[in-house]
């Protein structure tokens, strides 16, 4: 259970502009609602000539069908075959399928989905349920593997199956092995790693990937089981591909890239980085096997990387009409696809995907989907028994080392002029220059191998964004590389240094949110699932602030 939830100032951890704009009402653009409070909300429209009876019953069925084997809790299905009643709708929810249900984030989206559709029951006197998607037909596996933990020493360590590799390997379709993916030996790691904390045998049975299972289907049923007394319907692509490609049809039909791209110019315009560009980002999936092979704008509407031709918008709808299990939406048109496909009241999300919803407002506002309105969810910070131990002999708060992106301030709380930083490093004076040096060649090769992309772009349009990756990957290796020198240092300051490392990367792992880095596990391990059901009940989906959740001191095994 939480010992207690504290709020924060939204602004501690850093927003983007856009985010700012969004919270302080300065950005409202057609065709993208966004409510503060449940009062701003309302039953969405046309419902009943949207969904019939035959199509409610199909979407229960499909949805009963395929949950039932997975032994959800009661509540679960109850939801599920509330969908058939006319007034019944969704608040929806959507996440990559990580490994070992990582990261947090997953988890805050679902708590939050759950949040406000019980908001939204009580208001409007009719079935709402949250529907977390299982983002489980998109390839590529960076979001997957590795997954990242906390180790013994305090570092952020990498942590990953054996064998999954591959931009357009599908998580929905490789099946996993024992042998081959070596599930008993990341499973032994962790638990060694965790094998102090009460907690940890049902935290890794709950989470860990079981043989026969893809990453997806593992995700699933962890989400259901975390979440399913609760009655969240986790669904994934494929058991309702008829739905999706209908929807899919219908939109690449009515050719939205001009759209796509007036929404990213329009942000653009403000100022705003748009995130995806509908001009290089995969539109739509072909999916073969475990695969999958991204069509992109070009030619005459849409080609594969490194195709020499191209098809029209018409000529596509027709080949995902003629095929639809084979095809699946990408990163811009799948909110689209699912609001056509689903009865959705509404969706909630990370402050950061609000850039994304914003480039397809004006898809929305020309009727090409509902006008969905959209809820971003608050950040949370969970603190751990031993982060709470090193904040108490730092004399810190939580806002003093979120609110630095990742470095502690220079003074403790009260204005104390004591630096929070190891003191009287012991290295040489030389090692630290050494460091810069390897940032300092890293950066420039990077830049010498980017200076390229135009050339390669020009043999194949998708050698470039490889390339770009490669330069990104350079970068990162020596990074970490500086990143475990620096720590090696700080760590021979003794005791200081180790709370300093602690918070450093307990709290702002890798420089960034603790939800986008870390998973469930050694918070699962350490203190059970009590304060899941907790958080859950005092979640309020509209706040603004940053949430810091402290967790069952006295608890916990020692680290």
């Amino acid at each position: 259970m939480p010992s207690s939830i504290e709020l924060l100032p939204a602004a501690v951890c850093g927003l983007s502009p856009l985010a700012r704009a969004a919270l302080a009402g300065d950005f409202a653009p057609a065709g993208l609602p966004l409510p503060r409070a449940a009062a701003a909300l309302e039953p969405p429209s046309n419902l009943a000539r949207r969904f019939d009876r035959d199509e409610r019953e199909r979407l229960a069925l499909a949805l009963e069908r395929n949950l039932t084997g997975l032994e959800p809790h009661v509540a679960v299905i109850e939801a599920v075959r509330s969908l058939a009643r006319p007034e019944a709708t969704l608040v929806v929810t959507a996440c990559a399928p990580g490994l070992y249900a990582s990261p947090l984030d997953g988890l805050w989206r679902a708590l939050c989905a759950l949040r406000l559709a019980a908001l939204l029951a009580r208001r409007w006197g009719a079935p709402v349920t949250a529907l977390l998607w299982n983002r489980a037909d998109r390839p590529g596996l960076s979001d997957l593997n590795p997954m990242r933990v906390l180790n013994p020493n305090l570092d952020v360590q990498r942590v990953g199956l054996a064998g999954l590799s591959g931009e357009r390997t599908v998580p929905g379709r490789l099946v996993l092995e024992d042998g081959r993916h070596h599930l008993p030996a990341v499973r032994a790691l962790l638990a060694q790693m965790h094998g102090d904390h009460p907690h940890v045998e049902r935290a890794l049975e709950l989470l860990a990937p079981r043989a026969g299972e893809t990453v997806a289907r593992a995700f699933t049923r962890t989400m259901l089981e975390l979440f399913g007394a609760r009655g969240l319907i986790v669904a994934e692509p494929d058991w309702l591909r008829a739905q999706l490609s209908r929807a899919l049809t219908t939109l690449v039909g009515r050719d939205p890239l001009a759209l796509l791209r007036r929404g990213a110019a329009a942000l653009s315009a403000r100022g705003f980085e748009p995130g995806e560009d509908p001009g290089t980002a995969a539109l739509v999936l072909r999916l073969d096997g475990d695969a999958a092979r991204a069509l992109r704008a070009g030619g005459e509407g849409f080609r594969y990387d490194g195709e020499p031709g191209s098809r029209t918008a018409a000529e596509l709808a027709a080949e995902i009409a003629q095929e639809p299990a084979a095809w699946a939406a990408g990163e811009l048109l799948e909110p689209l696809a699912l609001d056509r496909a689903l009865p959705v009241a509404a969706r909630c999300g990370a402050l950061a995907e609000l850039a994304l919803h914003a480039v397809l407002a004006p898809a929305r506002d020309a009727g090409l989907a509902p006008a969905t309105p959209f809820v971003p969810r608050p950040a949370i910070t969970l603190i751990d028994p031993a982060a709470q131990r090193s904040l108490a002999a730092l004399g810190l708060g939580p806002a003093e080392v979120l609110g630095r992106a990742g470095a502690p301030p220079a003074a403790p709380i009260g204005g104390g002029a004591e630096p929070l930083a190891p003191s009287e490093p012991e290295e040489p004076a030389e090692q630290p220059q050494l460091v810069r040096d390897l940032r300092e060649r890293a950066r420039r090769t990077a830049d010498e191998l980017l200076a390229h992309r135009a050339e390669l772009a020009a043999i194949e349009r998708g050698l470039a964004g490889r390339l770009a990756r490669v330069a990104r990957d350079l970068c990162s290796g020596v990074e970490r590389l500086c990143e475990r020198a620096e720590r090696a240092l700080a760590n021979r300051s003794g005791t200081r240094g180790r709370h300093v490392r602690r918070l450093e990367n307990a709290l702002r792992p890798l420089g960034r949110g603790q939800e986008e880095v870390f998973g469930p596990l050694p918070f699962l391990a350490r203190c059970g699932t009590g304060w899941l059901d907790a958080l859950g009940d005092e979640l309020d989906p509209f706040a603004a602030e940053h949430l810091t959740v402290r967790l069952c001191a006295g608890e916990e095994g020692q680290n």
